[in-house]
């Protein structure tokens, strides 16, 4: 039930190579295991050496890739996706990634949901409606947002 990007000891069910060479062959041991990927056949994990994930994350924090986001498809840096599951999905479905605001919005969505469905506690209707009010704003500035980025690249 990891995330892509998650680290742990190293449990022992891997060699004693680091598996996560950032240039070519590395020989120091591995003292790490780092999520590479999560999905409904459960997470995969490599051995990493602190050297090579130490030079990896600086890599990602100074990486000047773009993307498109796949829920907005607004142009950001790939290093500023996040990362969501969708609950209804389980711990173990697909990995989403979005922008911040999609994020955002995705988060509230969830909270919005998860207070509708509380049988033991019923939510105050009042905080409910500000919390739509909220989404909805959300919504149509972001919609605007985007409209606005792509009109400006088809001009």
């Amino acid at each position: 039930m990891a995330m892509p990007g998650n680290t742990r000891g190293i449990t022992g069910q891997h060699g004693t190579q680091c598996g996560f060479a950032i240039e070519g062959f590395c020989t120091t041991k591995p003292t790490k295991e780092l999520c590479t990927e999560s999905d409904s056949f459960g997470d995969e994990w490599t051995p990493v050496c602190i050297p090579c994930l130490v030079e990896s994350k600086r890599r990602i924090q100074t990486s000047t890739e773009t993307t498109h986001c796949p829920r907005c498809d607004l142009e950001f840096l790939e290093k500023d996706l996040e990362t969501r599951r969708d609950w209804e999905e389980g711990m173990h479905g697909p990995v989403y990634d979005m922008c911040p605001k999609c994020a955002e919005i995705w988060d509230l969505s969830d909270n919005i949901a998860f207070m509708e469905m509380d049988d033991e506690n019923t939510p105050d209707p009042e905080v409910l409606k500000r919390e739509k009010a909220k989404l909805a704003q959300l919504r149509k500035e972001h919609d605007e947002r985007t409209t606005a980025a792509k009109a400006k690249t088809s001009a």
